[in-house]
């Protein structure tokens, strides 16, 4: 693996595993991209998922980009696809997370300002001033 930064190192991850997968393989992928711009981690996961479902191979691909899980109907219908692709989502109920994965579409956002509260990382007081 070469000196670059993060993108180009799991790129070179990710190849090692597309050189690999087989109609066989389980691949379980956490946050793919997330080190470049919600745009480009977008377009690259978009591909990536496309290749897997041609290749017709098991995937678990969690992700925060709600574009993606938008898609996934699109990526489905791919002429070259195999397989099609389900959104699972982590049931939130009275905003609390349940971890019960039902199948769905995500509500669209990823809850990360009550987590940063619950951390006290919410500061409120700071707009009073303003």
């Amino acid at each position: 693996m070469g000196d670059g930064g993060r993108l180009e190192q799991e790129c070179s991850h990710i190849n090692e595993i597309t050189q690999k997968v087989t109609a066989d393989s389980l691949v379980l992928m956490d946050e793919a991209f997330a080190s470049t711009s919600a745009y480009d981690g977008l377009t690259l996961s978009e591909e990536l998922l496309k290749y897997f479902a041609h290749i017709g191979c098991k995937c678990v691909f969690s992700t925060h980009n709600h574009d993606l899980a938008n898609k996934t109907g699109e990526i489905s219908n791919f002429k070259h696809a195999k397989v099609k692709i389900s959104n699972l989502t982590a049931e939130i109920r009275g905003g609390e997370r349940t971890f019960r994965i039902e199948r769905g579409t995500p509500e669209g956002h990823s809850h990360a300002k009550d987590v940063a509260e619950k951390y006290g990382l919410i500061f409120s007081f700071l707009e009073e001033n303003l």
